[in-house]
């Protein structure tokens, strides 16, 4: 019995050792193999335009352009945005939510008076919601007057709309 379970145990070694050799994990005592945390998958991607309301005079008064890409529990929102030519600073709020609840949210500003377009790039996250968030609400706000632009939602499983 002795020598049966140190040929097992020796059988086992050399299954092992040749596993890593041919670079393959082995399972841990959890099951699951080593190295687990695999790269997120994109599960889709959604692109989006905001724009700050103008007032009275016509002309752009701030844009935002971009694309969200959609993970599991967590989305990556990139894209550029410009302050146009009648304002100063324009500020995009972007707010993730499950349902009617607010998960994560940030905001990005473009400043200057030469339209030029200022990139951003960030993640809004709920990795510790099981599913993560379904949409991501946006708003635009010209900072030199005191305007703020309808929501645009942007649906995991859809298109972006513009509604509360």
């Amino acid at each position: 019995m002795a020598q049966s379970l140190t040929r097992l145990v020796i059988a086992s070694a050399a299954v092992l050792a040749v596993s890593v050799a041919a670079g393959s994990a082995p399972a841990s005592a959890s099951g699951r193999q080593a190295g687990a945390n695999q790269e997120k998958i994109a599960t889709t991607t959604t692109q989006f335009s905001i724009y700050a309301p103008p007032p009275l005079s016509s002309g752009l008064h701030g844009a935002a352009e971009g694309t969200i890409t959609w993970f599991n529990r967590s989305a990556n929102v990139s894209g550029h945005m410009t302050t146009g030519a009648f304002s100063t600073s324009v500020t995009f709020y972007f707010e993730a939510y499950a349902g009617s609840t607010k998960v994560d949210s940030t905001t990005r500003t473009a400043r200057g008076t030469d339209s030029a377009w200022q990139s951003f790039n960030f993640t809004l996250d709920a990795s510790d919601l099981v599913g993560g968030f379904d949409r991501i609400k946006m708003q635009a706000k010209d900072n030199d007057a005191p305007l703020v632009g309808d929501p645009l939602n942007c649906y995991r499983t859809a298109d972006c709309a513009n509604h509360s």
